[in-house]
């Protein structure tokens, strides 16, 4: 599929509509809990750490009179040209809509070059960008939200690749960009892998490649995690003040006794409903992804005997293990946050299920899934209407 005319127009509307929805349907005022923005410019200032700790920022690390920000740092490396231009009051949230938005048009561009016509890829990019939980993460962008949609932009950029030129270094290389910015995102290499194994010629020089662009950003990280904490492999996250005395950490950050609660939240978490106006809202603890995204249920239909699809899944097996063993489920959220790692080959399979599905099941999922996002971003950001 090349970069024609056509394409270029189609993508420039899906980017000024998907925008336009993510400020229109967003709140009005950015996100306080901004830790991209002041780690940005620490950056620009030559620091890794931030020199105060505002009491909205509650999982800064102090050590030695200094405050590390917890999160893999490539959304504020992002961010500094922002930064640079236009000061340390730019906005997250407006840079997480424009993250968001290219979201569109990548997914538009993959499924192009995964031989879909121009509408079906369109209507699968809105599928992503409106009709899952990346409309209210990428609305807001609060920093545990913009590091999945910036995680997405990245593993949208190493499929593309992938069905593209797969060009394997530059594949690897995107893949350690999402790593850096959500660390389950570096299992998203099994995709490319499980392809290299079933190659016929050059499987060692493929899987070099592929693991010399993934090791640029680990190495990255693990200089990141010395200059900050003394260890390669010290993240930080059970350094932030008071967190071991937290009920979610009894058994520490990752651990299989976690499984349960993780399932329960991504497969059974349902809505609240009460006696009184609104009736039905949003449950900030999380709900049910095949709720939030009906569409998925078009996975069932996926021929799975295909490699494209077998492949897909294993791949999303693969990366659940982390955000099903992990110590909290991602509250406050709408729907499910830790699906959106997922979300890419999800959306894949439930591409491939479209194709062996009917007109008559497609499109009451389709519209199910726009209006269920419409609904939890329009009750959260507008109304405030959402509980426990």
């Amino acid at each position: 599929m090349g970069i024609n005319k056509k394409n270029i127009f189609i993508s420039i509307l899906l980017f000024i509509f998907v925008f336009s929805v993510y400020k229109i349907t967003g709140p009005k005022t950015k996100t306080h809990l901004d830790y991209f923005v002041p780690l940005a410019e620490a950056f620009l200032k030559g620091r890794l750490y931030l020199t105060e700790n505002p009491p909205w920022l509650n999982e800064l690390i102090p050590q030695d009179g200094r405050f590390y920000v917890v999160f893999p740092p490539l959304p504020a490396i992002l961010l500094m040209p922002f930064i640079f231009l236009f000061g340390a009051n730019f906005s997250q949230t407006l840079f997480s809509r424009i993250i968001g938005a290219l979201n569109a048009v990548l997914a538009y561009f993959l499924f192009r070059r995964l031989k879909f016509k121009p509408a079906r890829a369109v209507l699968l990019s809105l599928l992503l960008t409106l009709g899952t939980n990346h409309w209210y993460l990428a609305s807001i962008g609060s920093a545990w939200y913009l590091a999945l949609i910036v995680g997405v932009f990245f593993t949208l950029l190493s499929l593309r690749e992938f069905f593209g030129q797969r060009r394997y270094f530059l594949i690897g290389l995107f893949i350690g960009a999402a790593f850096w910015s959500r660390l389950p995102a570096i299992l998203s290499i099994v995709f490319p892998i499980l392809y290299i194994l079933k190659q016929k010629k050059n499987k060692l020089k493929s899987l070099f490649f592929l693991l010399a662009g993934a090791l640029i950003f680990i190495c990255l990280n693990f200089g990141y995690n010395y200059a900050r904490f003394g260890h390669v492999f010290e993240t930080g996250y059970l350094k932030i003040p008071g967190v071991l005395k937290e009920k979610d950490f009894q058994y520490g950050l990752f651990s299989p006794m976690n499984i349960s609660k993780q399932f329960k939240v991504m497969f059974l978490k349902m809505p609240k409903i009460t006696k009184e106006p609104p009736y039905l809202y949003p449950s900030w603890y999380g709900m049910a992804i095949w709720l939030t995204t009906p569409a998925f249920f078009l996975i069932l239909k996926a021929d799975f005997k295909k490699k494209l699809a077998l492949f897909s899944l294993i791949t999303v097996l693969i990366m659940a293990i982390p955000t099903l063993t992990h110590s909290t489920v991602g509250f406050t959220q709408f729907g499910y946050r830790y699906a959106m790692d997922l979300t890419p080959f999800l959306l894949i399979l439930t591409s491939l299920g479209m194709q062996r599905s009917s007109k008559k099941l497609v499109i009451p999922l389709m519209v199910l899934s726009f209006l269920v996002n419409l609904w939890g971003v329009l009750w959260i950001n507008k109304f405030n209407w959402v509980g426990w």
